[in-house]
């Protein structure tokens, strides 16, 4: 009796100082995961940074020294990501891969192809690079990569010339995801596309084929279709005014109308219902663009300026009015483009709305006089 009881008493104690050293590994590998997560994120702020060289050390040290740390395979991918920054593109490509190839079940996995899919993108293997971007939307639905994925499909699409794939992915970015981070960049790339479109030769909104006729000219062309000469130019690619009986042109209708908002300080071009762009425009300070709905009334290249009965030259250093003049039904007021890009983005004119010249100039080769301009508080 006194041996079995001894026996349990050894089995206890035993038992009691397995627990404790158990306890007490758990207790040092739970401090030193602390100190890997503190490392960690030490990192994540080096790169917010832009320290990349400092990132690629502390990331290095940890899934080096720490594989079995559960931010080692994150730390392998942000060690990749500050390779890249750093012009060290084969060596990123490298660890992504590993990442990928070694561990199929992490949640790294899909920013690891999205990442090795712009790399390759960057190095012109669009094949590979598509390969990748299909991998994630397929595969990783429910990831915060898939918006990604799409957008990095429209990128490659449009690359290849292949207009209406990249649009229908920019399009999808937008409508499934209005309220995410890629929103805005799927809407300039958006934007960005919808204008090339027009200009080109490719089917794009609104267009149609003219055959040309005896005795038609650009200006009667346009002035019948209500075009600009500009974008009949550009999106028939003329090198001259000549035309010839039976040529075939693209004709763009402008059903185009403005609308801006003076709090988002931003200009919103439309085709009928469609936005084909936003653009970031300043608006008057101390509230003085004027509201309500208007019109184009006049269309100018390199306009004067007229300031307090002086006349000012386009290209004086005092003409702030850039290189379009979009004068509105309300005298006095424009679109006009500017010698201050700074400027955009905020309330800084005494009451026009000023573009970059860039864009001021695309819009300028759109829009034709009567087109409507709805402004807003």
């Amino acid at each position: 009796m006194k041996l079995k009881k001894k026996a349990i008493c050894i089995f206890a104690g035993s038992f009691i100082v397995v627990i404790l050293l158990v306890g007490f590994f758990l207790l040092i590998q739970s401090r030193i995961e602390k100190r890997i997560a503190q490392k960690f994120y030490f990192g994540r702020n080096l790169i917010e940074e832009k320290k990349w060289k400092e990132a690629t050390g502390i990331f290095e040290e940890i899934f080096t020294n720490y594989p079995e740390s559960k931010n080692s395979v994150g730390s392998i991918f942000y060690y990749a990501f500050s390779l890249e920054k750093l012009d060290r593109i084969d060596e990123a490509a490298s660890f992504l891969t590993k990442i990928i190839e070694e561990f199929p079940m992490s949640t790294w996995v899909a920013p690891s192809l999205i990442m090795l899919a712009q790399i390759k993108t960057e190095k012109g293997a669009l094949l590979e690079a598509q390969e990748l971007y299909e991998k994630v939307a397929s595969e990783f639905k429910d990831s915060a990569s898939v918006e990604e994925a799409w957008l990095g499909l429209g990128g490659i699409y449009a690359i290849k010339g292949e207009l209406a794939e990249a649009k229908s992915f920019y399009e999808r970015v937008i409508n499934e995801f209005p309220q995410d981070d890629f929103y805005s960049s799927a809407r300039k790339h958006l934007g960005d596309l919808n204008v090339k479109m027009i200009y080109s030769s490719y089917p794009s909104v609104g267009s149609f084929n003219y055959k040309v006729g005896s005795g038609d000219t650009l200006d009667s062309i346009a002035r019948r279709f209500n075009t600009t000469v500009d974008l009949l130019e550009e999106s028939n690619q003329l090198k001259s005014n000549y035309l010839s009986i039976g040529q075939r042109l693209k004709i763009t209708p402008s059903h185009f109308n403005i609308y801006v908002s003076k709090a988002k300080n931003i200009l919103v071009l439309k085709y009928n219902d469609e936005i084909i762009k936003i653009y970031s425009v300043a608006t008057g300070k101390f509230n003085s663009t004027p509201v309500g709905d208007f019109k184009i009334t006049d269309r100018l290249k390199n306009p004067v300026w007229y300031r307090y009965g002086r006349k000012i030259p386009s290209g004086h250093p005092d003409n702030i009015l850039g290189t379009r003049w979009l004068g509105l039904s309300e005298a006095g007021y424009g679109i006009h483009g500017t010698t201050q890009p700074e400027s955009i983005g905020k309330q800084a004119t005494d009451g026009c709305v000023r573009m970059l010249n860039k864009n001021v100039e695309e819009v300028y080769r759109l829009v034709t006089t009567g087109t409507a301009v709805k402004i807003v508080d």
